[in-house]
């Protein structure tokens, strides 16, 4: 209901490949993906097409969103547009859902819920599930969304663009919004029931904090603002020693049964050259019956890469991350002006973080990362093309005002 009009209204109504930024690398290592999706699928015709044409879709349907955004980005002011909506937007699922951990922590769980879900609410929060660990009550918060894991991943990925518009923004209104947003997106992460979000955010600062060592001037405030944010609440509201332990425990599990494990698994049952595509796909769930195929949804999206498209598909899958943020790096090297190169960094972060969440899940195949991790690749292409990345700025020596040429010529 979204993109197909946007797609449409894209392709259709006027000439855009003079506005695309897309590197070759990457049309590369995209149409090889198609490619071997498309191979893979006529080499398993006798599976159930409905799951063929479903993991297809949940493939290849959002990568176009990269040229849809590139096109669109002409000037910094675009993108400072751009990236205002994405943070204005994010304050509707993330203060739902923070009413809904208030009314869970005051009142009652089940009805401050039911309040917003009715019947769907025990699906949306796995029959209310909730975790004690050490003082602290952990609750499935599913903000706005069908599920709780998809919350809490929305909520996790409006740090970035919160963090951009920070870094970018000349207005000292949307700027000390983004500010206050972005302490509103950390404080959503960490009451949305996902336990994982307390080694998940501390990985995302330290990753951000790692790629501007070399590079930006300026995004220092914003990531120390994050981590104080960060410490603030978990001190404020949480069982510190219990969570951290708990989660420790948890990323051991996680690696060895879901990252390592989930792979193995795969390698074991679907061979060197996969089961077919779609057959690792959880949505597929819904067009399979009791006689139908065979489906293995594994939580790690390399695993299930390899499960659908065998080794060619995992390594396809691994080369475009690698890719992706080496390619960012040298993009950023290339720009002059600090603020967009820091948002490119940032954008570079966002990258590694969606690889580091693939081995515990698919973020990829799920609303709403399924679209907007591909927005922000487009972003990430364009900046560097953008009228005010190529721009010096002027050094002024203290003290010293260079006067406008008019001024001269009347003296």
């Amino acid at each position: 209901m979204i993109v197909i009009p946007l797609y449409l209204a894209f392709f259709l109504t006027r000439r855009q490949s003079d506005r695309i930024a897309l590197p070759f690398g990457f049309i590369t290592i995209v149409a090889c993906f198609a490619l071997l999706i498309a191979i893979n699928a006529l080499f398993n015709l006798d599976a159930n097409l409905g799951v063929t044409l479903l993991g297809a879709k949940v493939w290849l349907f959002y990568i176009p969103l990269v040229a849809v955004v590139s096109a669109f980005l002409s000037t910094r002011e675009d993108l400072v547009r751009l990236l205002r909506t994405f943070v204005v937007m994010g304050w509707i699922p993330c203060t739902v859902g923070l009413l809904m951990w208030a009314g869970a922590v005051s009142y009652d769980y089940k009805e401050a819920v039911e309040f917003v879900y009715g019947d769907f609410a025990r699906r949306a929060t796995q029959n209310f599930a909730a975790f004690q660990i050490g003082e602290s009550r952990i609750y499935r918060i599913p903000g706005t969304f069908q599920f709780a894991a998809q919350y809490a991943m929305f909520c996790m990925f409006m740090i970035i663009p919160a963090l951009m518009l920070g870094r970018l923004e000349g207005r000292g209104g949307w700027r000390i919004f983004s500010f206050v947003s972005l302490a509103l997106f950390i404080a959503a992460s960490l009451t949305s029931g996902s336990r994982g979000a307390f080694l998940h955010l501390p990985f995302l600062f330290v990753v951000l904090g790692i790629l501007r060592l070399g590079f930006g001037r300026g995004a220092n405030v914003l990531l120390l603002f994050a981590l104080l944010v960060f410490g603030a609440i978990v001190v404020w509201q949480f069982d510190q020693s219990a969570i951290f332990d708990h989660v420790a425990e948890l990323a051991a599990a996680n690696g060895k049964y879901f990252v390592i494990g989930g792979v193995v698994y795969a390698i074991e049952h679907a061979g060197v050259w996969g089961s077919g595509v779609g057959t690792g796909t959880v949505a597929a769930r819904h067009l399979l019956s009791d006689t139908d195929v065979f489906l293995v949804a594994i939580e790690n999206y390399y695993a299930k890469a390899w499960m659908e498209l065998g080794l060619l598909g995992f390594l396809l899958i691994v080369a475009l991350f690698v890719y992706l943020a080496l390619l960012g790096i040298h993009l950023a090297g290339r720009i002059r002006d600090n603020a967009l190169r820091d948002v490119t960094l940032i954008a570079v972060g966002m990258v590694v973080f969606i690889a580091y969440m693939n081995g515990r899940g698919w973020p990829l195949d799920q609303d709403p990362m399924a679209y907007y991790f591909w927005v922000m690749i487009g972003l990430m292409f364009k900046i560097v093309r953008l009228p005010e990345a190529s721009a010096v700025p002027r050094q002024v020596r203290p003290g010293l005002q260079p006067f406008p040429r008019h001024s001269l010529a009347r003296r």
